[in-house]
Order: structure tokens, then sequence, then C-alpha cells
């Protein structure tokens, strides 16, 4: 190590270990930078699933996030900026998800009533792993019901980047189940079969009350998922899935 030092001049030697310092610098600002935007982000939405939009306000956040205002600020610009952002990081893993690809890729389960049923409980599986099982935290599930219903810019936002492209899944797959069916009773069941991961996450609080309980536990999950799974193959008079059963 030493013979390799002593091949550089001295002043080449401090002009490289300031480089690095300098570059080591940096990646510190940019880590401190992104957990300080990810502390906004994650207040914001504590608050907004707590209390609704009407109790978001950008000295609320800083506050709850333990920052000063002027990091809102720069970070997103407005409580605009800031709200979008919340909802983006909520949402991302829905927005990601190719849901156009799910039904083309079971075209040929629709062919019988078990493929139906099978196309039926693996769209449940993923409805509850994205809203209940993600890493995400507790808030984002409950946040982006809770947007759609009180704000037109959000409410625009989630609609056309989630909401919309679910629907038209939902749509599709009923569709294909029912070929004779109307586009009306498609959209129809398609809220319908929407309602009740509304309501878990909407009036997660109240149904949490009613039970007597103070969270949703993975039993309690598991029950729900069971619970609507086998209502929806019911409802379209389809057999319970026997290749994963409906656990």
């Amino acid at each position: 190590m030493l013979q390799i030092f002593n091949d550089f001049p001295l002043p080449e030697i401090e002009q490289l270990i300031r480089i690095e310092v300098k570059q080591e610098a940096l990646v510190g600002e940019y880590a401190k930078s992104k957990e300080t935007r990810m502390k906004l982000i994650n207040a914001a939405g504590e608050i907004i699933a707590k209390g609704g939009l009407n109790t978001l306000s950008i000295r609320a956040v800083a506050n709850r996030a333990g920052e000063n205002v002027s990091s809102i600020h720069y970070h997103f610009g407005n409580k605009e900026g800031l709200l979008i952002a919340t909802v983006t990081y909520a949402m991302s893993e829905w927005m990601k998800y190719d849901w156009k690809e799910f039904v083309v890729q079971r075209e040929g389960l629709f062919s019988s009533d078990a493929g139906k049923a099978r196309v039926i409980k693996e769209l449940v599986d993923i409805l509850f792993e994205l809203i209940f099982f993600s890493s995400k935290p507790w808030w984002c599930s409950r946040m982006h019901h809770l947007t759609i219903m009180d704000s037109e810019q959000t409410g625009d936002f989630i609609f056309t980047n989630v909401l919309e492209p679910n629907f038209t899944m939902f749509f599709d797959i009923y569709q294909h189940i029912r070929p004779d069916s109307s586009e009306d009773e498609a959209r129809q069941w398609a809220i319908l079969f929407m309602w009740p991961f509304v309501a878990l996450t909407v009036s997660g609080d109240t149904v949490l009350r009613l039970l007597n309980k103070s969270t949703y536990s993975r039993d309690l999950l598991d029950t729900f998922k069971n619970y609507i799974l086998r209502s929806t193959l019911t409802n379209l008079a389809l057999p319970e899935d026997k290749t994963g059963g409906t656990s």
C-alpha cells in the first residue's frame, strides 16, 4: 500500500482524497434527503388515515415528522405536491401491477367452471396481499380510499391510475365468466365485488370496534378473505376451487 502511494505525487493523493470525501458527503446528503422525504410522506399518510384530508396541513405534517415547514416546500413545493407524493407512494404497488395481463394470462381458464373459480381465487388472493399484507405502512390501504372520496385532485389521480384499471379488469373477468351478460350487469358486479374491500379499509375502525378488536390479525383477514371468496363464487354459481382450496 505504501509503495502504491509513493508512486503518486503528494498533491495528487490529496486531490483524490478530497474527491472521495466529497462524493461520500454527497451520498450522505442524498440519503438524508431521502430519509427526510419519507418521514414527511409517512407523517402525511398517518394524518390523512386517522383524520381525513381536512386534517392535513403543512404545519401538522412538519410537527408530526419533527421537521421544519421549509423541508416540505423544498421537497414537494406545497401541500398539494405532498399529497400527490403521499398517494403515489401508498399506491405504487397497485400502479405497477399489470391488470390487463392478469386476464390475458388466464384466458385458458375461462373454458371451465373450475378454471373460472380458480381465477376468482387468485384475484381475491392478490387483492388481499396488496391491501392488507403489503410491506407498506399501515396507513396506505386506508388512505387511498379516503382520497378517492374526499379530494377531486387525488380522486382523479387514483381513479385513472388505480381504480379504473382495477374496475376494467373486474369488468373483463365478469364478461369472460358470463359472456352473455350486458355491460350494465358487468359494471354492477364489479362495483359490488369491490365494495367489501372498501368497507374493510375505509370503515376499518368501525369494523374493528364491532368485532371488539384493536387490529386485523392474519387469522381474521383470512376469515374475511374466505368469506368474500365463497360469497363471490356462490354469486357466480361457481364451485369452490379444489386445487388450492379457499384458505
